[in-house]
């Protein structure tokens, strides 16, 4: 590896001040003439006021989903989080009781047959 620097000075684009000058001032033009082009202005008010049914819609269909979801599992009554995460009840059992399983314990509980 070098220590030398790399001049990368010749990759600056607004090294030739003219040149470049004119080159923003030819992008914003465009970029002026395509918006004039909508007719219409295109303030982020005015975008969402545009958007308000789509954007009512979906917060009624999220706000649906939620309440389905929350309705759905209350009903089936509170689950507790070692069955939500699939932990086979003696391990979840050895969290809470002072010894150490063997091996032999912690074979089968995790190959299902130690329920």
């Amino acid at each position: 590896m070098s220590d030398q620097r790399i001049d990368l000075s010749s990759l600056d684009p607004s090294r030739d001040h003219p040149e470049w000058n004119t080159f923003v001032e030819s992008v914003a033009a465009r970029a002026r003439a395509a918006t004039n082009a909508r007719g219409t202005p295109t303030g982020p008010l005015i975008l969402l006021w545009r958007w308000r049914r789509l954007t009512a819609a979906s917060a009624a269909l999220a706000a649906g989903i939620a309440a389905a979801t929350i309705i759905g599992t209350s009903a089936a009554g509170p689950r507790p989080t070692t069955l939500l995460a699939d932990i086979p009840r003696a391990v979840a059992a050895w969290v809470d009781s002072p010894r150490h399983p063997s091996p032999f314990e912690i074979y089968f509980a995790l190959n299902g047959t130690g329920q």
